[in-house]
């Protein structure tokens, strides 16, 4: 069987673009056909490392319980090609791709292909390409609302946000006591990648359709405006979504965007008319992974910036994450949108919430 990657094939939330050049990363599951022993997952990579380096693919893939996970990156025809392999091996049926898009640079540069089995290494999981800490859910009602989200059904997330006047930092916290449970329910087996996708894309028609019928907020006169952009290659763009509405609530100027790459931004700040910049990764996984790239993004940012302008990561941030606070590159930090309000301020502290 022969599987070709066609844009209609997609789940919507994840299309992006094929890029003229460079890479792309393709992340597909499946289920096995045989009962593969130890033994036989070695031997199955052993024979992929090779052939994939020789093609310029390296990647990562996940068995457990007998699916696996299967994240490939490299020049898109060489993809392509590996990608039809795969879709002809009769032992693995029911494929699925979840994710096809750019990548702005490799995630596994040195892995022609590397095993997980089962989920022991080091206690993180791979989810998309991303590594995630497992975290409890705050709020009762997080999980009910989280899995009827994944359904369309979005009665008991309404009733978890209260009334549209109800007070919109408690409805920021809602938000993301519900990005935790997307979180917990894929660590448990309980989803997939993609329905996280389609539950974060149905939150955040909920929290607009709320927000809409609230009091508008009084926006402070003067001072500067706040861009708010999703990380670049980021999926989870909700999170850049609840970070604008969080300070718009707070009295300040914003334009949220989405750009494809890291030139994206520095044009924007460019253009003088911002003071500072909000940059919003996954809301629900922690992107440990993506530490590099994450890095030269800020990086990138800031030599773009005139010299008072501040940069605040947010989302739900890996712990290596750390270091980049305060080294230069990043001003400040944090995990709640609630809090980025107070981190925009004229002393430019050096905080990681």
């Amino acid at each position: 069987m022969s599987v070709t990657i066609e844009r209609d094939q997609l789940p919507a939330t994840f299309w992006r673009p094929e890029p003229r050049a460079g890479l792309v990363s393709l992340l597909y599951t499946s289920r096995s056909t045989i009962e593969f022993t130890p033994a036989d997952l070695d031997d199955l990579v052993d024979a992929a490392r090779g052939r994939n380096l020789a093609r310029g693919v390296t990647g990562s893939v996940l068995y457990e319980q007998g699916r696996f996970v299967q994240w490939l990156e490299g020049p898109a025809p060489a993809v392509q090609r590996l990608f039809d392999r795969i879709g002809e091996d009769e032992r693995h049926t029911d494929i699925e791709v979840v994710s096809y898009r750019p990548a702005l640079s490799r995630i596994f540069a040195d892995w022609g292909m590397h095993l997980l089995s089962g989920r022991t290494e080091s206690a993180p999981l791979l989810s998309g390409g991303a590594l995630r800490y497992v975290e409890s859910g705050r709020r009762p009602g997080a999980r009910r609302a989280a899995r009827g989200l994944f359904h369309g059904e979005d009665a008991d997330f309404e009733a978890l946000l209260g009334a549209p006047r109800a007070a919109l930092p408690a409805q920021i916290e809602a938000c993301e006591d519900v990005f935790e449970a997307f979180g917990d329910l894929w660590a448990e087996d309980a989803c997939r990648d993609v329905d996280v996708a389609v539950g974060l894309c149905a939150l955040l028609k909920v929290f607009r359709r709320v927000r809409a019928r609230a009091p508008q907020p009084f926006i402070q006169p003067g001072g500067s405006r706040l861009l708010v952009a999703a990380m670049p290659g980021e999926q989870h763009f909700v999170g850049a979504a609840v970070a604008a509405e969080s300070l718009t609530g707070a009295g300040r100027r914003v334009n949220y965007a989405l750009p494809d790459t890291s030139d994206d931004i520095c044009r924007l700040i460019e253009g003088g008319e911002f003071g500072g910049l909000a940059l919003a990764s996954s809301p629900v996984f922690s992107r440990g992974h993506r530490l590099k790239a994450i890095e030269q993004v800020l990086e990138a940012a800031r030599r773009h910036a005139p010299g008072e302008f501040q940069i605040v990561l947010y989302g739900h941030l890996a712990p290596e994450m750390s270091h980049l606070i305060g080294d230069g590159a990043c001003d400040a930090g944090c995990c709640c949108a609630n809090d980025l309000g107070s981190l925009f301020s004229e002393s430019r502290e050096r905080l990681l919430m």
